[in-house]
């Protein structure tokens, strides 16, 4: 596995692979801001096979995977030595018979599916208190019952992902060993009496939108107001920033996260993705250069 070090090296790769396969297929949607992200971070890896190419994305606990493969062609195994995520857009027409044709070839690689989650998203206004009067309001209400807001750091990453694992459906993914990158923010709601970690929320920002990731409340506090004040301090930190888009992905059988994204202002957008889990045993080479 290589690490991809320039735009241009990227460019090349995949101009490479698309001259020398016939009928290639892919799952990228990775746009110019990404991709530039992702090299400064030195998070892009490729992997070349006589049928495809595998671009890798490092997420820390996981590898995110796009591909350019041979039509027709079974993929490979990732070989990572961690769970690799791959996503694909479902559609109607076409794309529903593409993912048909596609599924049995994933399959023999040891993809499995794992979840199909629905696009929200909401612009976030330009001018005017919204969203912050609203969340100060709703952190003096934590307040009276005991509860404090903040962001958290990387000495929190391991108790918010103990909740995440908890209460999400996220697989055997081990978020505790998650890196936050400077792009990253952990919110946390705390007992003030105890520290301990009730809620949390982990977003990402880009140059002009703020991803939602993994939100959660312990069930001890439901019906508290909590879920829809993460869902604010997201919202605020991202037009803090100046940012204008906030999106996130929910599961279709979460009715209760989408009902409360709803009621913070996202709206479902005709636009689902299914993803796929291939989990990895590391081997001996791999733990030596680790």
């Amino acid at each position: 596995m290589e690490k991809i070090l320039s735009t241009e090296d990227y460019k090349e790769t995949v101009r490479d692979s698309k001259k020398r396969l016939p009928d290639v297929q892919t799952n990228s949607s990775l746009t110019p801001e990404l991709l530039r992200m992702y090299i400064a971070e030195g998070r892009l890896y490729r992997k070349t096979f006589e049928n495809g190419l595998y671009l890798l994305i490092d997420e820390g606990d996981h590898y995110n995977l796009i591909y350019y493969w041979k039509g027709g062609e079974d993929f490979a195994p990732p070989e990572t030595g961690r769970p690799v995520l791959l996503r694909e857009i479902d559609g109607r027409g076409r794309r529903e018979q593409y993912i048909r044709d596609l599924e049995p070839r994933l399959f023999k690689a040891g993809f499995v599916p794992d979840k199909r989650s629905l696009l929200l998203d909401m612009e976030l206004p330009e001018s005017g208190d919204w969203p912050f009067d609203e969340l100060e309001n709703r952190k003096r209400k934590l307040q009276e019952i005991g509860l404090a807001c903040a962001f958290g750091t990387q000495d929190d990453m391991e108790e918010a992902a103990a909740l995440w694992k908890a209460y999400l459906e996220i697989g055997d993914i081990p978020l505790e060993h998650l890196e936050l990158k400077e792009t990253d923010k952990l919110f946390l709601i705390k007992e003030s009496s105890t520290d301990r970690i009730i809620a949390t929320y982990w977003w990402r920002n880009t140059r002009r939108e703020s991803e939602g990731r993994h939100a959660v409340t312990h069930p001890d506090y439901y019906r508290k107001g909590i879920g829809l004040t993460l869902q604010l301090a997201w919202m605020a930190d991202a037009k803090a920033a100046g940012l204008k888009r906030c999106l996130t992905w929910v599961s279709d059988t979460n009715t209760a996260s989408l009902g409360m994204c709803q009621k913070a202002g996202l709206h479902i957008q005709d636009r689902s993705v299914t993803q796929y889990i291939a989990e990895q045993e590391v081997t001996d080479h791999e733990r030596e250069d680790s």
